[in-house]
This record gives C-alpha cells, sequence and structure tokens, in this order.
C-alpha cells in the first residue's frame, strides 16, 4: 500500500505520494509551505495572440500576412487591369471615329471601321464593349472626335510629340498639359518640335528569325527604314 499524507497549507491541499522503499522522504512543513508558495504565486506569460484574455478583456488579432507571393500578384492583377482599362478606352474612341468618318457602321462598307474592329478582335476587346461604341457613334448626340497634337520638351530638352483623340478640346488640353507638368517636362509652341519628327508607319510580319536577312532587304529596296523583332 502507498501512504499518502495530506497538508492544508494557505487554503491549498497539497497531496504528497511517496512510496516506502529503503530511503525515507522528509519534507518539514517549511518547505512544503515554500513549494506550495511558489506555486499558487502568479506567474507572467505569454498570451498567445488572437485568444480573449478575461483579466484584461482585450482581444488581441493577429494581422493575416498573405506574403510576398500574394503582393506580387495583386499588384500584378493590377496592373493588367489599368492596362485593359487604357486600351478599351482607346478602342472605343476609334471605333467611334472610324464610324463617323468611314461612312457607316457596316465593316463590309467601311474599310477603316474593319480595320479598327480586326486590332480589336487581334487584343481580345469584348464584343459587347465593340457593339456599345458602333451603337453610340450612330446616336445624333454624340460629338465627334478629333485628332489633336501637342508639342512639349522632356528631360534633357527631348523633344516629345503627343496626339491625342478626345471630343473635348479644353478637357484634352488642360489635361495634357497637367501630364507634361507633373512628368517634369514644357509645354512647346505649336511648331518648334514637330518640323524635328517625320511621321512613318509600319508593317508586322509572322515569319520565323531565319528569314531576317531576306526581309530585311526587301524593306531596304522599298524604302524602309528598319525592321526589328517583335517581342
Amino acid at each position: 500500500a502507498v501512504p499518502r499524507h495530506t497538508f492544508m497549507l494557505s487554503g491549498c491541499r497539497l497531496l504528497l505520494t511517496t512510496r516506502m522503499s529503503a530511503f525515507t522522504v522528509a519534507a518539514s512543513a517549511a518547505s512544503v509551505a515554500a513549494r506550495v508558495g511558489y506555486a499558487a504565486a502568479p506567474v507572467a506569460r505569454a498570451k498567445p495572440a488572437g485568444r480573449f484574455d478575461a483579466h484584461s478583456r482585450h482581444i488581441a488579432v493577429t494581422p493575416v500576412c498573405m506574403g510576398r507571393k500574394a503582393a506580387k500578384v495583386a499588384a500584378k492583377k493590377q496592373k493588367g487591369e489599368a492596362i485593359r482599362t487604357k486600351l478599351y478606352g482607346k478602342y472605343g474612341k476609334l471605333i467611334v471615329t472610324a464610324v463617323k468618318e468611314g461612312g457607316g457602321a457596316d465593316p463590309v462598307a467601311n474599310t477603316q471601321l474593319a480595320r479598327v474592329l480586326a486590332d480589336a478582335s487581334r487584343l481580345s476587346v469584348p464584343r459587347d464593349l465593340i457593339e456599345r461604341n458602333i451603337k453610340r457613334a450612330t446616336d445624333t448626340s454624340q460629338a465627334d472626335y478629333m485628332e489633336l497634337t501637342y508639342e512639349a520638351y522632356g528631360a534633357g530638352g527631348v523633344g516629345i510629340v503627343i496626339e491625342v483623340l478626345s471630343d473635348n478640346v479644353n478637357r484634352a488640353a488642360a489635361d495634357t498639359k497637367a501630364a507634361i507638368n507633373k512628368a517634369g517636362g514644357k509645354v512647346a509652341e505649336p511648331g518648334s518640335v514637330l518640323f524635328n519628327f517625320e511621321r512613318k508607319g509600319f508593317i508586322s510580319l509572322n515569319c520565323s528569325s531565319e528569314k531576317e536577312d531576306e526581309v530585311f532587304e526587301c524593306a531596304a529596296d522599298n524604302g524602309g527604314g528598319d525592321i526589328a523583332p517583335r517581342g
């Protein structure tokens, strides 16, 4: 049998169990009291975050950190959405302009509209956006879009020609000047920069890199300035 001894100290019950053996364990009342007092003393413990503390009546919430990968994915998604928004707005204006200047909403009879629609389809512009802008272009209350040209000087005095398509001349001028000033540029007088430029066109071809020399010779023989791989 295992004898048990119970001591009542400071309102706490300490149950000591000892086994009878060749050795006798002697515990004085003073040492037992010291042990009980140490066990009953409040011990400062780190409270885990996110759990309710009854003493402080405060709920600590651990912030959710998704990590750098999630932040990069979100930033990439926002950047892609911004690019698509600008692209859709640009082709919306081009469609309206093509319908008004090309002579109708039928791409068979309107070659200008057919080219714009082909480019929009290649860039995955939504079909409903195309149809909405064609319908808007046929509305008599829709203002005509105008092609506007602005000139500016950039960093180091580099000449810049800016082409704008807008249905509001005053708003386009104000927005363009604000963008130039924000970027640290300077608005130039009409004609002070444009005379240094010459309008060029470009032709896009789908071919392998092995035919680069052949394409260059063909371009040079027909007045082409240079060729570059499409990246």
